[in-house]
């Protein structure tokens, strides 16, 4: 178990990536399709729940929009 979670920390650290990483890059690209900043909010809100109930770790998620 401590391995699993020490590999996902490792690849979060290596790829850049870990929630708020992921909820400001989405929001981002969002913004620039043309989104207001609700929407963008409200679209990646979405996209979060979704990606969430994958149980995959935060840094295996497609960046963005």
């Amino acid at each position: 178990m401590a391995d699993r979670l020490l590999g996902i920390i490792e690849q979060r650290c290596i790829n850049g990536q870990n929630g708020a990483a992921w909820q400001t890059a989405t929001v981002a690209a969002f913004s620039e399709g043309g989104a207001d900043r609700i929407e963008a909010l409200r679209r990646m809100t979405q996209r979060y729940i979704e990606h969430m109930h994958t149980n995959e770790p935060v840094h295996t998620w497609p960046n963005g929009g």
